[in-house]
């Protein structure tokens, strides 16, 4: 996804000179965190270290903004990079809070992962200045029309899918029309059910390689497959769910128990149903049981 959000600025910049780009990132943990904090083996990760990053900013002509949501509005201290050539944004570089100015973390996994999702907004006054920036670039569009006037063929608030189809529906006879309600239907309600004549649903109804037991599975590998989309119904913890996630996990065994040790004192065993004969030797030579 970062590969694709650079390539992106490097295909926008190269199509529209005039275009502006802001790309937001936690700031590198080794330039904020305290010397004395262990590091990992290889040091902290973070995407703005990528040398491909580095081309990035190079060819798109890219400034380094750092500095801490909290001066904007932010619960949190938040220090945050800003990959970007937007004027408006300049003015936040070398920004800081000050100790005891935002709230700290919480102490507990769990409630440090209830507090993500609101840590995760942008500062109120870094939305602000995009929107500022946002205005001052709809100013100088090329494109941008008089007020009051429309430019030629183009329809209010165009939209997508069925909205475009009910705009250009005027033209349409009367069983055409009764075709397009059904598919607005169809597409409103998540492509369900099937239609033939929806490039949606062919491509998600597309074969692939079939899923088949792996005789000798790989170790300490994760498989995930994600199914649906069906009619949404009740689960155990959800109310309305619609899609289904099922995923394996490979883990090596011997005697009965995982050879990872935090597996073992937590005493997990392989159920019986799962153990596999071993091959038996007789004088025609190995011969293996059933499962």
């Amino acid at each position: 996804m970062w590969l694709k959000m650079c390539w992106l600025a490097v295909l926008g910049k190269n199509g529209n000179p005039e275009m502006e780009t802001l790309i937001e990132q936690p700031q590198d943990p080794e330039e904020w965190q305290a010397p004395f904090r262990p590091r990992p083996e290889f040091g902290f990760a973070s995407y703005l270290t990528w040398p491909e990053t580095w081309m990035t900013k190079e060819i798109a002509s890219l400034s380094e903004v750092r500095f801490d949501q909290g001066t904007v509005g932010h619960d949190y201290c938040k220090p945050t990079t800003l990959l970007t050539d937007v004027e408006e944004m300049k003015q936040l570089d070398g920004q800081r809070v000050a100790q005891g100015m935002t709230q700290g973390w919480p102490g507990y996994l769990k409630d440090r992962m209830n507090e993500a999702k609101m840590a995760a907004e942008w500062a109120p006054g870094l939305c602000d200045l995009i929107k500022t920036a946002i205005r001052r670039k709809w100013g100088q569009s090329r494109w941008r029309s008089n007020p009051g006037t429309q430019r030629r063929g183009a329809l209010p608030q165009m939209a997508r899918g069925p909205a475009r189809a009910a705009a250009l529906g005027n033209g349409l006879k009367q069983d055409e029309k009764v075709a397009a309600a059904m598919w607005a239907a169809q597409y409103h309600a998540g492509h369900v059910p099937f239609r033939r004549d929806c490039a949606v649903c062919l491509e998600a109804a597309g074969r692939d390689r079939p899923r088949k037991a792996v005789p000798h599975p790989s170790a300490y590998t994760w498989s995930l497959d994600l199914m649906g989309p069906f009619v949404e119904s009740h689960d155990q913890e959800l109310p309305y769910a619609r899609y289904g996630l099922v995923t394996v996990a490979t883990i090596p065994t011997r005697e009965e128990l995982p050879v990872v040790r935090g597996l073992q004192e937590l005493g997990a065993r392989v159920p019986p149903s799962r153990k596999r004969a071993l091959p038996q030797w007789t004088e025609d030579g190995p011969t293996c049981g059933g499962l």
